[in-house]
C-alpha cells in the first residue's frame, strides 16, 4: 500500500478546511504576526521531527495541520479573541476546547497513518 492510498484526497479537504480555521483563528489574534510566526516556527519543528523519524511527507500533513491548528487554539483561548471581530469564528472557550480536541486529533491521525505507512513499506 502507497502513501498516495493512505491520504484520500476528501481526507485532504478537510485538513485544509482545518488549516482554514486555524487560520482564521489566528487572524483574530492581537498580535497576528507575532503568533503566526510563532505557529510556523511549532510546525517546522513538527515536520522536522516527522523527517526524523522518516515518516512520509505526504501523510505528515495532517500532522501539521493538528499542530498548527492546536497551537491556534491554545493562544486563541490564552489570549481571547476581540468580540468586535469581523470575523464571526470562535467567540465560545467551548468551541475553541473542542477545536483543540479536532487538533488532537489530527495529529494523532496523521502520526498513526504515517507509522502504518512506514511499517508497510518493510
Amino acid at each position: 500500500m502507497g502513501t498516495t492510498d493512505l491520504l484520500k484526497p476528501w481526507h485532504a479537504l478537510i485538513a485544509l478546511l482545518a488549516l482554514l480555521y486555524g487560520t482564521f483563528l489566528v487572524l483574530q489574534l492581537p498580535d497576528t504576526w507575532l503568533w503566526l510566526g510563532v505557529d510556523v516556527f511549532i510546525d517546522v519543528g513538527v515536520v522536522l521531527l516527522m523527517g526524523v523519524l522518516e515518516y512520509p511527507f505526504l501523510l505528515v500533513w495532517l500532522a501539521f495541520v493538528g499542530a498548527f491548528l492546536l497551537v491556534a487554539c491554545v493562544v486563541a483561548l490564552w489570549l481571547g479573541t476581540p468580540p468586535e471581530d469581523p470575523l464571526p469564528i470562535s467567540h465560545s472557550t467551548i468551541e475553541l476546547g473542542i477545536v483543540c480536541l479536532v487538533a488532537l486529533g489530527f495529529m494523532g491521525w496523521g502520526v498513526v497513518a504515517a507509522r502504518k505507512a512506514q511499517i508497510d513499506a518493510y
